[in-house]
């Protein structure tokens, strides 16, 4: 038996949104340098002249992957749960409409956008990897094609979905998935500690299934009203967690990096609970603003590194010569700018495959609370 049925969670725009727009903000902040600001930061630099925003793009990226593993998890159960079987075809289908159109209509605009600046030809090899959704190889061996080396985050994800779904011949997997996240994050200290920077050290560090699959063992927590739901539900637990995620926001090193990510993951997939069961809300996500730039979060976080190149082409903001009133204005220019391609792209380019990709799901998860 197939059904269709509409699913809305609400407030997970707004985690989308913040992710998206913390994984831009650091990338602006990044580039300034290119557009000619020699000395200022919005977080300031190490003593070896790295920004410090970088933290901010790394958390969002963590946060994009917990709540990819909790929301396709969740479904996946809500289906199981519905028919007595996921189909696995259609699971596969509904990725590809889903994320493939975007992901290479990206790649061919960017790669003929660079390279008519730069009018050097695309490494073939390093294209055939992003092609075959690989892109986070060049990223580990240093040999991204420019403009796309944010694309890592999406070969992880579609590298994780090839085999997540076949866990689901049983529900009962929540202590099995528990060993394999507190063996992932104990792999990966212990690499950090014995190999740190090697290739294979960097690799486990990239590919964070333990991340998505966190997300997923809350929402195996969630479908079945689990008593740990309730505990992560409570006030304190959600303060607990909004202050993680505070003290990252504003780039204090209280931890090294990778017991930041593991935080942040964990403050993720407590604030999730959090936003949709709404009783104990210490924020509340679900507004029009967060839900529209949730709804475009994709497009936000695909599209902004070809709009910052393309504004550093120009001499746009050449003129202005105080540097903090010129990142101010790059800033809004560039949110503003990606946020309105994202706009276009989605409703008339990604909606025509998200409409074909609803015919394949019983469940379908909508982004609009309307």
């Amino acid at each position: 038996m197939i059904t269709h049925k509409n699913l809305y969670l609400p407030g997970l725009n707004g985690i989308r949104a913040i992710a998206a727009i913390g994984v831009m903000i650091m990338h602006i902040n990044e580039n300034l340098i290119k557009f000619k600001i020699d000395f200022f930061t919005f977080f300031g630099k190490s003593e070896n002249g790295q920004t410090y925003g970088w933290k901010l793009g790394e958390q969002g990226v963590t946060m994009f992957f917990v709540l990819s593993g909790f929301l396709i998890t969740y479904l996946l159960l809500l289906e199981k749960k519905e028919n007595d079987y996921i189909n696995k075809k259609n699971f596969y289908i509904r990725r590809i409409l889903r994320i493939w159109p975007l992901y290479y209509f990206y790649l061919f605009i960017s790669i003929l956008v660079y390279y008519f600046f730069n009018t050097k030809s695309p490494n073939l090899n390093i294209l055939a990897l992003y092609t075959f959704l690989l892109a986070n190889i060049p990223f580990l061996i240093g040999k991204a094609i420019p403009l796309c080396t944010h694309l890592w985050s999406i070969a992880v994800e579609e590298q994780f979905y090839l085999f997540w779904p076949h866990f689901f011949k049983k529900i009962n997997i929540e202590n099995f998935l528990i060993i394999i996240i507190i063996s992932f994050i104990s792999i990966r200290i212990l690499m950090w500690y014995f190999y740190p920077f090697k290739i294979p050290t960097i690799l486990i560090t990239m590919n964070r299934f333990d991340c998505m699959i966190f997300g997923g063992l809350v929402a195996f927590y969630h479908f079945k009203n689990n008593k740990i739901v309730t505990f992560l539900n409570h006030k304190g637990i959600q303060a607990f967690a909004w202050l993680i995620f505070l003290i990252h926001i504003l780039n204090y090193e209280i931890v090294n990096s990778i017991v930041s990510m593991e935080l942040i993951t964990l403050a993720t997939g407590i604030i999730i609970i959090g936003q949709i069961n709404i009783t104990n809300r210490i924020i509340n996500l679900e507004n029009k603003v967060l839900n529209f730039l949730g709804k475009y979060s994709y497009g936000i976080y695909v599209y902004h590194p070809l709009i910052i190149f393309l504004f550093y082409q120009t001499i746009l903001f050449d003129n202005i010569q105080d540097e903090r009133v010129k990142s101010i204005c790059i800033v809004i220019t560039i949110v503003i700018t990606t946020i309105l391609v994202s706009y276009f792209s989605y409703e008339f380019f990604e909606k025509k495959f998200i409409k074909l990709k609803n015919k394949f799901s019983v469940i379908h998860s909508t982004n609009s609370p309307s």
